[in-house]
This record gives C-alpha cells, structure tokens and sequence, in this order.
C-alpha cells in the first residue's frame, strides 16, 4: 500500500518497476545532490525463471512475450529519469551497465530502450561500466547527477552503497506501474528515512522531522521508533 515501508536489502514489492535513491550528501558530500535510478523488471510468484535471468538464459528461444514485458517496465523508468533529469536541471544521463556475457541479453535491450526514450526527450546519454561509475560515484559523486541501471545482482549493491556511502543511509522509493509508490530501505538510518517520507506524505510532518532527528543522532531502532 501506499503507506507501507519497505525493510530489506533484497524486498522487492509486487508490481514495481523502477527504485529511485536521491540523495542529498552530508559531511565529504556536502552539496551533492546525486539520483540513482533502477529499472525493476517484473517479478512473477512461482516463476520458474525470472524474468530478468530469462532474456539471457533462455536466448535463442521465442521470448517475444518475455522482451514485451521488460521494454514495458525500462519505458516506464526511462520516463522516470527524464522527469527526474529535467526536475534537476541536467541534460545528462549516466547509463550504468555490468559489461559480462552472463548479462549480454538483458543490456542491449535495456540500452536501446533507455537510450531511445532519454535522447528522445532530449537528453543526452553515456554508457558506462559498474566499476566505473560505482569508482566515481565514491569519489566524485557531483560528476554524475544522474545514473540509470537495469536489473542485474551488481546494480542492487551498487545502489546500497550510493544509500549509504553518499547518501548517509538514503530512503529508496520504489515506484510500480500505475505510479503508484512506497518508500524503503536496508539499514536501520536508509529504513528511518523511508519511514519520515511515508509520513510526510500523508500529512505527519512534525512524526517525520521526529524520526529524521533521531536518527540524526544516531539513536538506536528502538529509540527512532519511539520518537514517534
């Protein structure tokens, strides 16, 4: 629901199709105002292959249905990163790719697609690789003010680490088809920021600046919760 919040560094909610991590950096990171954007490809219950393992794994088989499916979902987040990118004020668009053949299938659809709605708005468009862009998100964060990822193990954990590294435990905001969103997070300062955005949201600012303090302050779980 709309009120819900995600914990877990591996939840995936139903239906989602693009997680956005926006952070605004403190201490080294001062002034950095950097934005990672996934493209989630559609999770089925019972599936005996996911869809984002299937475009590589079943390769050379009729996966017509399968492709459809996924351009549907990387539309969508491409849609998100073009909105994303003009809120922001920037013309450019970092499009991360981990460059092995495991993954072969699932980059070159996600990078035509991505490509072909970004640029279509507009925008311009780099393609690099995880290492790189994961080094200069580290060390230079305000050179990419915007990153786009498919759906691959290696993107997850880099996300994590622009959440906690850059981000000093950043909410991720998980958006499903209809548009509809929830907030997460994998630790306990990234879940106390997902829980003060939910709750913004529905009209509880001052529980909101409540809990953001607390964790702040580096309280415990227990002591953030129970600034509420």
């Amino acid at each position: 629901t709309s009120n819900a919040v995600v914990v877990g560094a591996d939840v995936v909610p139903a239906g989602v199709v693009t997680s956005v991590t926006k952070v605004k950096g403190t201490g080294i990171y001062s002034g950095v105002s950097s934005i990672f954007v996934r493209s989630i490809l559609p999770r089925e219950q019972g599936e005996a292959i996911p869809l984002r393992d299937a475009l590589d794994v079943l390769r050379g088989a009729d996966l017509a249905k399968e492709t459809a499916a996924a351009e549907a979902a990387i539309k969508k987040s491409a849609a998100v990163v073009v909105a994303a990118a003009k809120a922001a004020g920037t013309k450019k668009v970092t499009i991360m790719l981990k460059q092995q053949s495991a993954f072969e299938g699932i980059n070159e659809l996600f990078t035509e697609v991505a490509k072909d709605v970004i640029e279509g708005a507009g925008l311009t468009v780099e393609v690099l690789p995880t290492a790189a862009v994961t080094n200069t998100l580290i060390m230079f964060p305000e050179e990419l003010p915007i990153v786009f990822t498919n759906d691959v193990p290696q993107a997850e954990l880099v996300e994590k680490v622009f959440s906690g590294v850059i981000g000093n435990g950043a909410a991720t905001e998980f958006i499903s088809a209809d548009g509809a969103k929830v907030y997460g997070g994998h630790s306990s300062s990234s879940v106390a920021a997902a829980i003060a955005s939910a709750l913004s949201e529905i009209g509880y600012s001052a529980e909101a600046n409540a809990v953001t303090k607390a964790a702040a302050g580096g309280k415990s779980e227990s002591e953030i919760l129970a600034a509420l």
